[in-house]
């Protein structure tokens, strides 16, 4: 199955059986459900009644799916509601993950990315934003992109979605609008949350902060059929756009290297050594960005990078930690690490990890003596930015390197107050 199937190409399977009642009142529709939400939108559109969806239980899941957050996530997640408007036909769809059926709360984090990558997929895009907007406390995460269906040629269209977590679980709600009429009917719809919480999908003067698009940039080649970068330029320019939601000013006087991917040798060996699903995923999505070096100082940046689609599961806290972990205990085996030092920190809505310590002079093949390390989750996916330097000031002038994210978050590699001052 591939992971980044969302939306309305996932299997129904929800945890409670499913109550609707939809009917016309002063020129609207009002729909009502069991997963804790109510909408009041326009009469003009087709109400399409569902009827009921059977509960899901555990067996109806397999094995890996139950083990695996991400995957269950998309297993679980089940259209509630679908209503349609005009020729061609404006799409107006509402889903659900339930907290009975995914076996804990899932996260807007988690259904964002996915979310990304399915636009990115499923549509040849001219812009790509992203928003959110609180009511009363309740967080609700925002997409709008404009662009074309790559599945079916029916002109230009308005993707929309709307998601908040509940006590239920994650509901989302989203149109494909082919006209403003349709696209203003969807952000006016009227939601009323089972806490009381009401609200227009999205309110007038929501702010939404523009995504980087992997369309024509400078510096990159360009799959014809899908408009998607798939190879930089790593000669073009220090200011290094990675397609991988960052950009990264690689520092003037390191040349930057051919990067390539993980050899099946390596990625072999290393699987077997690994002890947890997040562990392999990560070698088996690991394809090296940028490789830049000054070879007479020995200073070194890795950028290696793992696609959401493939990696499959999201990054939190917990698994970023035990990632970051993992990444330094296989360091440690090529290089023996000293005074090693971990934090966890952030960059803007970035969570990081992050390493740094000395290498013992044990490896004449790399006379590097200090080792710096972070890893953070990006709409796209994750990338890992390891350093390596001679001296420990070429270290602290590596780790002062800044990186810029798509949504504008920015800072150093390893900023220099997060560890003890040596």
């Amino acid at each position: 199955m591939k992971h980044y199937q969302i939306a309305i190409h996932v299997c129904l399977c929800a945890a409670s059986l499913m109550t609707q009642m939809i009917f016309a009142q002063s020129g609207t529709h009002r729909f009502s459900s069991d997963f804790g939400f109510e909408l009041k939108y326009p009469g003009d559109w087709t109400p399409n009644v569902l009827g009921q969806v059977p509960p899901m239980t555990a067996k109806d899941l397999d094995s890996q799916a139950l083990q695996d957050p991400q995957r269950r996530g998309i297993e679980c997640n089940q259209k509630v509601f679908f209503t349609k408007q005009g020729n061609p036909p404006s799409n107006f769809v509402g889903g659900a993950q339930t907290l009975s059926c995914t076996g804990q709360l899932p996260t807007i984090e988690a259904f964002a990315s996915r979310t990304v990558v399915f636009v990115r997929n499923n549509y040849k895009l001219v812009t790509l934003e992203i928003g959110d907007y609180s009511v009363n406390g309740q967080k609700f995460w925002l997409l709008r992109a404009t662009g074309e269906s790559q599945r079916i040629a029916n002109g230009p269209v308005v993707i929309e979605y709307v998601a908040t977590v509940i006590p239920q679980g994650l509901v989302y709600w989203s149109v494909e609008a082919h006209s403003d009429r349709a696209k203003a009917d969807f952000e006016h719809t009227l939601l009323r949350l089972n806490s009381g919480t009401e609200t227009e999908l999205i309110p007038a003067n929501t702010h939404f902060t523009a995504l980087a698009q992997p369309v024509n940039r400078p510096g990159t080649k360009t799959n014809a059929s899908s408009g998607n970068a798939v190879t930089p330029d790593y000669k073009a320019s220090h200011h290094f756009d990675s397609g991988l939601g960052f950009v990264y000013e690689v520092p003037q006087d390191l040349t930057i290297l051919n990067a390539k991917r993980f050899e099946a040798e390596v990625k072999s060996v290393a699987n077997q050594q690994t002890t947890t699903k997040a562990e392999v995923k990560s070698i088996e999505c690991g394809h090296q960005l940028l490789v830049a070096e000054n070879h007479s100082e020995t200073k070194i940046v890795v950028i290696t990078g793992h696609r959401q689609e493939c990696i499959g599961f999201s990054l939190g806290a917990d698994n970023l930690s035990r990632i970051g972990v993992y990444g330094m205990e296989e360091l440690n085996k090529r290089f023996v690490l000293s005074n090693t030092e971990t934090t966890l920190s952030s960059i803007g809505s970035h969570a990081t990890w992050l390493m740094e310590s000395e290498i013992l002079p044990n490896n004449p093949v790399n006379p590097n003596r200090f080792m710096a390390m972070m890893i953070t989750p990006t709409i796209e996916g994750m990338i890992e930015i390891l350093i390596q330097a001679k001296t420990r000031t070429d270290l602290n002038t590596l780790m002062a390197t800044r990186i810029k994210f798509d949504d504008d978050s920015e800072s150093e590699i390893v900023p220099a107050t997060s560890f003890v001052k040596k």
